[in-house]
């Protein structure tokens, strides 16, 4: 029976300890950046960026109101309001720039990302400011600065992800600086049955 016994333990933690069936990436160099990914990041941007100029004229228009503003005809809020979703709706850009282009092969500093598209801002804020006797220009200059910073803080930073972890049998697996919680290895032995806590390199 205790054959029979093990042998179910292990058909059950198999998948706890399979190795992908798929090759990992080589952890070597520094992923490509094909159309397809700038793509699905501005994709990825535009979406979060749209929520985030909402949310960002939101608090404008409720400080512009705190402060006594009209906010009946909203002509007192304009500028809060402009500037309100400008912010939002950038640094929203820059975090789905990360969403969009962190996967589980390859990913990016979301330090840089977001740092990337708020000198953006205040880059392309400046220039639209030299540049506001011209409404399309201070548009552009509004735009295209921080999905350009925000697109180059990512893709400048790209690696590949580190594989998962696999389970090796024990509860608690370290290697490094890095750790997982797996499925113990049961081994009935005799008149004892061996547990795996932790294992790893240390």
């Amino acid at each position: 029976m205790r054959p029979l016994l093990l042998g179910a333990i292990l058909l059950a933690s198999a998948p706890a300890f399979a190795q992908p069936t798929t090759t990992p990436p080589p952890l070597e160099g520094t992923p490509p950046v094909g159309p397809g990914d700038i793509v699905i990041q501005t994709l990825y941007g535009a979406g979060t960026s749209l929520l985030g100029g909402i949310v960002g004229t939101g608090v404008a228009f409720a400080r512009c109101k705190q402060a006594g503003g009209n906010v009946t005809s909203g002509e007192e809020c304009l500028d809060d309001i402009a500037i309100g979703a400008a912010i939002g709706g950038g640094l929203a850009f820059a975090l789905g720039v990360y969403l969009g282009g962190d996967t589980e092969t390859r990913t990016g500093s979301i330090g840089f990302t977001l740092a990337g598209g708020a000198i953006g801002m205040a880059v392309g804020g400046g220039a639209a400011y030299l540049a506001r006797d011209s409404d399309g220009a201070m548009i552009a200059l509004l735009i295209v600065p921080p999905v350009a910073g925000a697109l180059l803080g990512f893709n400048l930073t790209r690696r590949w992800q580190q594989p998962a972890m696999t389970r090796v049998g024990s509860l608690l697996h370290v290697d490094g600086n890095r750790a997982a919680l797996g499925i113990p290895l049961v081994i009935p032995t005799g008149e004892h049955t061996s547990l795996s806590l932790i294992s790893g390199s240390f």
